[in-house]
Protein backbone atom coordinates (compact mmCIF):
# COMPACT_ATOMS: atom_id res chain seq x y z
CA UNK A 1 0.00 0.00 0.00
CA UNK A 2 1.52 3.23 -1.11
CA UNK A 3 0.86 6.92 -1.72
CA UNK A 4 -2.41 8.28 -0.41
CA UNK A 5 -3.08 5.76 2.33
CA UNK A 6 -4.57 7.78 5.13
CA UNK A 7 -3.52 5.39 7.87
CA UNK A 8 -2.31 8.12 10.20
CA UNK A 9 -5.90 8.87 11.15
CA UNK A 10 -5.86 5.56 12.98
CA UNK A 11 -3.68 7.03 15.70
CA UNK A 12 -6.47 9.48 16.43
CA UNK A 13 -9.11 6.76 16.12
CA UNK A 14 -7.34 4.49 18.61
CA UNK A 15 -6.90 7.35 21.06
CA UNK A 16 -10.57 8.31 20.78
CA UNK A 17 -11.65 4.71 21.10
CA UNK A 18 -9.60 4.27 24.26
CA UNK A 19 -11.51 7.14 25.84
CA UNK A 20 -14.92 5.86 24.74
CA UNK A 21 -15.48 3.90 27.95
CA UNK A 22 -15.20 7.05 30.05
CA UNK A 23 -17.74 9.03 28.06
CA UNK A 24 -21.09 9.76 29.60
CA UNK A 25 -23.82 7.36 28.58
CA UNK A 26 -25.84 10.23 27.16
CA UNK A 27 -23.20 10.99 24.52
CA UNK A 28 -23.87 9.03 21.36
CA UNK A 29 -20.77 7.37 19.95
CA UNK A 30 -20.29 7.78 16.20
CA UNK A 31 -20.45 4.92 13.74
CA UNK A 32 -17.13 4.46 11.94
CA UNK A 33 -16.66 3.34 8.35
CA UNK A 34 -13.02 2.93 7.25
CA UNK A 35 -12.53 2.26 3.51
CA UNK A 36 -9.19 1.32 1.98
CA UNK A 37 -8.19 0.58 -1.62
CA UNK A 38 -5.08 -1.55 -2.03
CA UNK A 39 -2.17 0.24 -3.72
CA UNK A 40 -4.30 3.25 -4.63
CA UNK A 41 -2.37 6.42 -5.33
CA UNK A 42 -3.72 9.86 -6.18
CA UNK A 43 -5.71 8.62 -9.19
CA UNK A 44 -8.95 10.15 -7.95
CA UNK A 45 -10.98 13.05 -9.26
CA UNK A 46 -10.73 14.84 -5.92
CA UNK A 47 -6.95 14.93 -6.39
CA UNK A 48 -7.16 16.35 -9.89
CA UNK A 49 -7.27 13.15 -11.94
CA UNK A 50 -8.90 13.89 -15.32
CA UNK A 51 -8.97 10.50 -17.04
CA UNK A 52 -10.25 8.23 -14.29
CA UNK A 53 -13.71 9.13 -12.98
CA UNK A 54 -14.42 8.53 -9.29
CA UNK A 55 -17.61 10.52 -8.58
CA UNK A 56 -18.62 8.75 -5.36
CA UNK A 57 -15.20 9.09 -3.77
CA UNK A 58 -15.10 12.70 -4.92
CA UNK A 59 -18.37 13.30 -3.11
CA UNK A 60 -16.98 11.82 0.10
CA UNK A 61 -14.01 14.15 -0.23
CA UNK A 62 -16.27 17.18 -0.75
CA UNK A 63 -18.51 16.38 2.19
CA UNK A 64 -15.76 15.22 4.53
CA UNK A 65 -12.06 15.89 4.98
CA UNK A 66 -9.54 15.66 2.14
CA UNK A 67 -5.93 15.09 3.18
CA UNK A 68 -3.38 17.05 1.17
CA UNK A 69 -0.43 15.21 2.74
CA UNK A 70 -0.60 11.66 4.01
CA UNK A 71 2.10 9.04 4.22
CA UNK A 72 2.35 5.34 4.92
CA UNK A 73 4.64 3.98 7.62
CA UNK A 74 6.03 1.39 5.21
CA UNK A 75 5.89 0.70 1.46
CA UNK A 76 4.61 -2.83 2.11
CA UNK A 77 1.05 -3.97 2.64
CA UNK A 78 1.11 -5.86 5.96
CA UNK A 79 3.31 -3.37 7.88
CA UNK A 80 1.10 -0.49 6.70
CA UNK A 81 -2.04 -2.34 7.75
CA UNK A 82 -0.53 -3.14 11.13
CA UNK A 83 0.07 0.60 11.66
CA UNK A 84 -3.52 1.43 10.70
CA UNK A 85 -4.87 -1.23 13.05
CA UNK A 86 -2.46 -0.65 15.93
CA UNK A 87 -1.63 3.06 15.66
CA UNK A 88 2.09 2.27 15.88
CA UNK A 89 5.09 2.06 13.57
CA UNK A 90 5.89 -1.40 12.11
CA UNK A 91 8.99 -1.79 14.27
CA UNK A 92 6.67 -1.37 17.27
CA UNK A 93 3.93 -3.70 16.03
CA UNK A 94 6.43 -6.39 14.99
CA UNK A 95 4.94 -6.65 11.48
CA UNK A 96 8.15 -5.70 9.67
CA UNK A 97 7.25 -7.39 6.38
CA UNK A 98 4.35 -8.94 4.53
CA UNK A 99 2.90 -12.04 6.11
CA UNK A 100 3.81 -15.09 4.10
CA UNK A 101 1.19 -15.44 1.40
CA UNK A 102 2.24 -17.46 -1.61
CA UNK A 103 0.43 -16.79 -4.90
CA UNK A 104 -0.22 -20.05 -6.73
CA UNK A 105 -0.80 -20.00 -10.49
CA UNK A 106 -4.41 -20.71 -11.36
CA UNK A 107 -5.76 -19.83 -7.89
CA UNK A 108 -7.43 -16.54 -7.02
CA UNK A 109 -6.60 -16.61 -3.32
CA UNK A 110 -3.00 -17.07 -2.15
CA UNK A 111 -1.98 -19.86 0.18
CA UNK A 112 -1.08 -18.82 3.71
CA UNK A 113 2.25 -19.96 5.14
CA UNK A 114 3.54 -19.43 8.72
CA UNK A 115 4.45 -15.76 9.12
CA UNK A 116 8.01 -14.58 9.59
CA UNK A 117 6.92 -11.18 10.95
CA UNK A 118 4.11 -11.76 13.46
CA UNK A 119 2.47 -8.85 15.22
CA UNK A 120 3.42 -8.64 18.87
CA UNK A 121 0.69 -10.07 21.05
CA UNK A 122 -1.09 -8.06 23.68
CA UNK A 123 -0.99 -4.73 21.83
CA UNK A 124 -4.52 -3.26 21.52
CA UNK A 125 -5.90 -2.75 18.04
CA UNK A 126 -8.87 -0.93 16.55
CA UNK A 127 -11.10 -4.00 16.61
CA UNK A 128 -10.28 -5.00 20.20
CA UNK A 129 -10.46 -1.49 21.66
CA UNK A 130 -13.75 -0.62 19.98
CA UNK A 131 -15.28 -4.02 20.71
CA UNK A 132 -14.40 -3.67 24.40
CA UNK A 133 -16.27 -0.35 24.48
CA UNK A 134 -19.44 -1.81 23.02
CA UNK A 135 -18.90 -1.39 19.30
CA UNK A 136 -20.01 -4.03 16.80
CA UNK A 137 -17.00 -4.64 14.58
CA UNK A 138 -16.74 -6.06 11.08
CA UNK A 139 -14.43 -6.34 8.10
CA UNK A 140 -15.04 -6.77 4.38
CA UNK A 141 -12.07 -7.81 2.28
CA UNK A 142 -8.63 -8.93 3.34
CA UNK A 143 -7.02 -8.36 6.73
CA UNK A 144 -3.46 -9.23 5.61
CA UNK A 145 -1.97 -8.95 9.08
CA UNK A 146 -0.46 -11.86 10.97
CA UNK A 147 -1.50 -13.57 13.18
CA UNK A 148 -5.18 -13.12 12.39
CA UNK A 149 -6.12 -14.36 15.88
CA UNK A 150 -4.94 -11.01 17.27
CA UNK A 151 -8.02 -9.34 15.81
CA UNK A 152 -11.41 -10.17 17.37
CA UNK A 153 -13.42 -9.93 14.15
CA UNK A 154 -14.96 -12.48 11.82
CA UNK A 155 -12.79 -12.57 8.71
CA UNK A 156 -14.34 -11.78 5.37
CA UNK A 157 -14.91 -14.46 2.75
CA UNK A 158 -14.20 -11.82 0.10
CA UNK A 159 -10.50 -11.54 0.90
CA UNK A 160 -8.48 -11.10 -2.30
CA UNK A 161 -11.63 -10.81 -4.40
CA UNK A 162 -12.09 -8.19 -7.13
CA UNK A 163 -15.89 -8.43 -7.11
CA UNK A 164 -16.66 -4.89 -6.01
CA UNK A 165 -20.43 -5.39 -6.24
CA UNK A 166 -20.22 -8.14 -3.63
CA UNK A 167 -18.08 -5.93 -1.38
CA UNK A 168 -20.75 -3.24 -1.51
CA UNK A 169 -23.55 -5.73 -0.81
CA UNK A 170 -21.80 -7.33 2.16
CA UNK A 171 -21.01 -3.88 3.57
CA UNK A 172 -24.62 -2.77 3.07
CA UNK A 173 -25.86 -5.90 4.86
CA UNK A 174 -23.59 -5.17 7.83
CA UNK A 175 -24.78 -1.55 8.00
CA UNK A 176 -28.40 -2.69 7.84
CA UNK A 177 -27.96 -5.27 10.63
CA UNK A 178 -26.16 -2.80 12.86
CA UNK A 179 -28.05 0.39 12.03
CA UNK A 180 -28.64 1.01 15.73
CA UNK A 181 -24.87 1.23 16.28
CA UNK A 182 -22.37 1.95 17.42
CA UNK A 183 -20.38 0.03 14.82
CA UNK A 184 -16.94 -0.04 13.22
CA UNK A 185 -16.74 -1.49 9.71
CA UNK A 186 -13.50 -1.76 7.75
CA UNK A 187 -13.97 -2.27 4.00
CA UNK A 188 -10.72 -3.25 2.26
CA UNK A 189 -11.01 -3.30 -1.53
CA UNK A 190 -8.36 -5.34 -3.38
CA UNK A 191 -8.39 -3.03 -6.41
CA UNK A 192 -6.23 -1.55 -7.85
CA UNK A 193 -3.66 -4.13 -6.65
CA UNK A 194 -2.23 -6.46 -9.29
CA UNK A 195 -3.16 -8.56 -11.21
CA UNK A 196 -5.00 -5.97 -13.29
CA UNK A 197 -8.41 -6.82 -14.71
CA UNK A 198 -9.97 -4.82 -17.52
CA UNK A 199 -13.48 -5.62 -16.24
CA UNK A 200 -15.09 -7.60 -13.44
CA UNK A 201 -18.85 -8.21 -13.55
CA UNK A 202 -19.20 -5.52 -16.20
CA UNK A 203 -17.37 -2.88 -14.18
CA UNK A 204 -16.14 -0.42 -15.14
CA UNK A 205 -18.68 -0.08 -17.96
CA UNK A 206 -16.14 1.79 -20.11
CA UNK A 207 -12.61 0.60 -19.27
CA UNK A 208 -9.71 2.95 -19.83
CA UNK A 209 -7.20 1.21 -22.08
CA UNK A 210 -3.42 1.56 -21.62
CA UNK A 211 -3.08 3.58 -24.83
CA UNK A 212 -5.53 6.14 -23.49
CA UNK A 213 -3.47 6.97 -20.43
CA UNK A 214 -1.43 10.15 -20.59
CA UNK A 215 1.27 10.09 -17.88
CA UNK A 216 1.59 13.30 -15.84
CA UNK A 217 4.53 15.52 -16.64
CA UNK A 218 5.42 15.76 -12.97
CA UNK A 219 4.60 13.86 -9.83
CA UNK A 220 2.01 15.47 -7.51
CA UNK A 221 4.43 15.66 -4.60
CA UNK A 222 4.34 18.82 -2.54
CA UNK A 223 2.10 20.61 -5.00
CA UNK A 224 -0.32 23.28 -3.88
CA UNK A 225 -3.72 21.67 -3.27
CA UNK A 226 -5.37 24.78 -1.89
CA UNK A 227 -7.76 24.84 -4.85
CA UNK A 228 -9.27 21.54 -3.78
CA UNK A 229 -12.39 21.46 -1.60
CA UNK A 230 -11.47 20.81 2.01
CA UNK A 231 -13.71 20.78 5.03
CA UNK A 232 -12.95 19.52 8.49
CA UNK A 233 -16.45 18.76 9.65
CA UNK A 234 -16.88 15.44 11.45
CA UNK A 235 -18.94 13.37 11.84
CA UNK A 236 -20.13 13.13 8.26
CA UNK A 237 -23.89 12.93 7.82
CA UNK A 238 -24.78 10.27 5.27
CA UNK A 239 -27.99 9.24 3.57
CA UNK A 240 -27.71 5.75 5.03
CA UNK A 241 -29.61 4.58 8.07
CA UNK A 242 -26.63 5.49 10.24
CA UNK A 243 -26.75 9.25 10.58
CA UNK A 244 -23.32 9.80 12.11
CA UNK A 245 -20.66 7.97 10.15
CA UNK A 246 -16.99 8.86 10.07
CA UNK A 247 -15.75 7.95 6.60
CA UNK A 248 -12.04 7.90 5.86
CA UNK A 249 -11.24 7.13 2.26
CA UNK A 250 -7.81 5.78 1.48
Amino acid sequence: MRSVYCGLVTVVAVACAAQAGSLAASIRRPNILLITADDLGMQLGCYGEKQIRTPHLDRLAREGTLFARAYVTCSLCSPSRSSILKGLYPHQTGQLGNDDLVHVKGKQEPERRPGRFPIRSGVPNLFSVLKDTGYRVGIVGKLHADPEAEFPVELSKLAWSYEVKKYAQVAADFLSRNAGGPFFLMVNYTDPHTPFHRQVDGLPPHPVLPGQIVPPRSLPVGRDLSCLPMRASLPITTTASCASTLAWVC
